[in-house]
């Protein structure tokens, strides 16, 4: 019971860090590099640098609003102010390209490129934002990274604990096998794989039990998380969680089984 309490946290845990970091995946390809044109640069100009960006395997997007489609934005964000619309035509209002990379660090340098265009007025680029996905980004990670390992430890120690008290139990009786020509490895085997099994059943009940609660609560999420998890992906991941979760507790109770009965084995 414990074991699957332990294991019921960590894949909850698990599952919540692979979500918030494809959260945070997805958040880092929405800040983009917006450049500004100068007036009257010709439209051979501007389709030929959009055209170069669209070749680069680090870009992700590219997006070009002309003099004309400015002005049709302009309109909409100002309809409630006639004196706005007046004064304002497409000739004042400068071509723009904008670019999403296909992760933070290109954004850089998409910028860096912008800015050496002879074409190119002004640049934006949202340098305060990308830090603080950088920063979210390594602390999810960490967070995730610390829960899981002290969350494996006590799982190692809870299944040490249990198998050092049955092997103590059976003292006389490895002794005894030692004398009659037993091998080390013969007599740990049966408590290498009691210990490995013990935990393998408590990950997978852990696991179900993870399981059950998700798809308790995905009706109610779905469409809200739909945007940046895509659900036909939920089941691949499932899947690769059990997997790597199983193995993980094989090793774990494995050597918590070697490790116990080490100390009553005479050399």
């Amino acid at each position: 019971m414990t074991i699957t309490l332990i294991a019921f946290i960590a894949h909850s845990v698990s599952l919540l860090t692979i979500g918030a970091q494809t959260l945070i995946g997805y958040i880092q390809t929405q800040p983009q590099v917006i450049a500004f044109f100068k007036l009257k640069t010709p439209e051979e100009n501007i389709r030929q640098l959009e055209n170069e960006f669209r070749l680069q395997s680090y870009v992700k997007e590219v997006s070009v609003i002309t003099q004309s489609e400015a002005l049709e934005i302009y309109r909409e964000e100002n309809q409630n102010d006639p004196l706005l619309l007046e004064l304002v035509t497409a000739d004042i209002l400068p071509a723009s390209i904008e670019l999403k990379a296909q992760d933070l660090e290109y954004l850089k340098q998409l910028k860096e490129v912008l800015e050496n265009n002879q074409d190119i007025e002004e640049v934006v680029y949202q340098q305060e934002t990308i830090n603080q996905l950088k920063s979210i980004t390594h602390t999810v990670k960490t967070i995730g990274l610390t829960i899981l390992v002290v969350l494996g430890l006590a799982a190692f120690l809870n299944t040490s604990v249990i198998i050092a008290m049955k092997a103590s139990n059976q003292k006389n009786k490895i002794e005894v096998m030692r004398l009659l020509g037993a091998s080390k490895s013969f007599v740990r085997l049966p408590f290498v794989l009691e210990g490995a099994i013990y935990v393998l059943l408590g990950s997978l009940l852990g696991w179900f039990l993870m399981f059950a609660g998700l798809m308790t609560i995905w009706p109610n999420i779905s469409e809200k998380v739909s945007v940046f998890f895509p659900t036909a992906s939920l089941p691949l991941m499932l899947v690769q969680q059990i997997a790597l979760g199983s193995l993980l507790s094989l090793l774990i109770g494995g050597l918590a089984g070697l490790v116990s009965v080490g100390k009553l084995i005479k050399k």
